[in-house]
């Protein structure tokens, strides 16, 4: 009995072993045959997409049809679809890591809109402003095909081409119609300039030229002639041009000085000047009330003696400023000076003399909207104690007429005035 027994046992012992030999077999295969299902799914090693498009979908690596899980396994933002180029990227198929490329190509041509302009003669529209707007996936530049000519007037037509990074090329057609521009450019500021032996001259200084058209004419100075080394008088020509060829000239003269032994430098003066301005002159003043500023100051800080040495008006200002006494010529040079410190237009006038022997005098034009018109102002004080600030050519006259003709002058080198005072 006991014999039987041991053998039974080892007959269900050896039953389990076969169980589970079976069952290791079994999975043993369903592994082999998944691993085998996973091995066999083929995925593209590369994709082609055109530049701009979207990032392919992971599915498409697929070579076949395939209930396979197939993600991206690896940071996409590395892959620029605008940019051409080859990426590699890394995929996750059923779980195994697998290895491919996303090559960016770009074979489309750009696409643009154009507009037809009119341009000035000799002045062309860079290509790229006939192109209103244009479509590509990457950067483009805009040339002509042929440059227009600059010297045809009326219309013709232009070919701009569009190309892209990738060398794909667009040409598109506009009409650009050239106008003839006769019109020369306006100087403005040019005037004549006093300076000493030794001293430089700024000639551009308040000198502009504009244009009907040009924004940017040039402005050329020919100081060739002048010597600042020897006393004399020297011409100096400014030359505007516009873009079109159109010149204008403006002249004016350097007039050079000998320094003399009681020579006040110009900074030193404008230093002084800039001081009583300071004094009389607020931010919140017009025009005409800083005229008349001036005009009160002189008036009531200044003498009067009948002689003053007219070579030079600067230091003739200062002696006026300084000493508080001199001529016609010296209360002329001061407020000149003020009027130039505080950039405000106006014109030197001179008496014409009635006769042989008759006395000199000097007084101002001076303008209170900006050179468009001019009034008299004479800052010498009469007997009579009459104003004459910013008074018109009637007045000066008639005042002239009765008093030994005082304001005798050449009319024709002198902008009129307005018939009415401001």
């Amino acid at each position: 009995m006991a014999s039987y027994v041991r053998r039974s046992r080892r007959r269900k012992g050896r039953s389990g072993l076969i169980v589970l030999i079976v069952f290791l077999v079994v999975v043993l295969a369903a592994l082999l045959l998944f691993a085998r299902k996973t091995s066999e799914v083929r995925l593209f090693s590369e994709l082609t997409v055109e530049a701009g498009d979207s990032l392919p979908a992971p599915e498409r690596f697929l070579a076949e049809e395939s209930d396979a899980e197939i993600l991206y396994f690896s940071d996409t933002a590395q892959v620029r679809t605008d940019v051409p180029g080859t990426y590699s990227v890394y995929l996750s198929c059923n779980g195994k890591v697998r290895t491919a490329s996303i090559r960016v190509v770009d074979t489309t041509a750009p696409s643009g809109t154009v507009r037809n302009l009119t341009a000035v003669g000799g002045k062309l529209p860079a290509a790229a402003e006939f192109v209103s707007e244009y479509r590509d996936a990457t950067d483009v530049t805009i040339c002509y095909r042929t440059e227009p000519n600059p010297e045809l007037s009326g219309e013709q037509t232009v070919t701009v081409v569009l190309t892209d990074t990738s060398g794909n090329s667009t040409e598109l057609q506009a009409v650009l119609t050239l106008l003839v521009d006769r019109e020369a450019p306006v100087i403005t500021g040019v005037a004549d300039k006093i300076v000493y032996q030794g001293d430089s001259v700024s000639y551009m200084s308040g000198v502009s030229v504009t244009d009907n058209e040009d924004t940017a004419p040039s402005l050329s100075v020919d100081s060739s002639a002048v010597n600042l080394a020897v006393p004399g008088v020297y011409p100096v020509i400014y030359t505007a041009t516009d873009f079109a060829g159109n010149a204008a000239t403006a002249s004016a003269t350097v007039t050079v000085l000998e320094k003399k032994e009681n020579y006040v430098s110009y900074d030193v003066i404008y230093q002084e000047v800039d001081a009583i301005l300071d004094e009389i002159i607020s931010d919140d003043m017009t025009t005409s009330n800083q005229v008349w500023a001036i005009y009160t100051w002189i008036r009531t800080n200044c003498g009067y003696i009948n002689h003053s040495d007219k070579s030079d008006w600067m230091q003739a200002a200062h002696v006026m400023m300084t000493q508080r006494q001199g001529d016609c010529f010296n209360y002329y040079a001061l407020c000149k000076l003020m009027l130039d410190r505080l950039e405000i237009p106006n014109i030197d006038v001179v008496k014409v003399k009635n006769y042989e022997g008759d006395s000199n005098h000097y007084w101002s034009l001076v303008s209170i909207d900006g050179g468009k018109t001019y009034y008299h102002v004479d800052t010498t004080p009469r007997v009579d104690y009459v104003s004459l600030c910013l008074v018109t050519d009637a007045y000066m006259d008639e005042y002239s007429a009765t008093h030994n003709n005082c304001f005798n002058r050449d009319k024709s080198l002198y902008p009129a005035t307005p018939e009415e005072a401001p």
